[in-house]
């Protein structure tokens, strides 16, 4: 099978450290060695940047801002994004 999207969602949830950086690790290389999209879930907020291209932050089932990686996290225009880069010490 060669899909052109992967869907994960919360995929690193419940893993230790180590094993959450081996499942990135292997995410990233797949992206790159197949040119596969993921759609990224996660509640880590912590663990996209450097992996996402694109970022949608959700509030209550909404989009509260959307854009690339790293217009939001080093310029979100949101105040819920900001609020939440700033309580996970992003």
């Amino acid at each position: 099978m060669a899909p052109a999207l992967l869907v994960a969602d919360e995929v690193t949830s419940a893993l230790d450290p180590d094993n959450e950086a081996e499942i990135m690790r292997l995410l990233w290389e797949r992206r790159r060695s197949v040119g596969i999209s993921i759609l990224y879930i996660t509640h880590w907020i912590e663990t996209v940047p450097g992996f996402a291209d694109r970022v949608a932050v959700m509030r209550n089932g909404s989009i509260q801002e959307y854009g690339s990686a790293n217009t939001v996290f080093t310029n979100p225009q949101s105040e819920y994004t900001r609020a939440l880069l700033v309580s996970t010490c992003y």
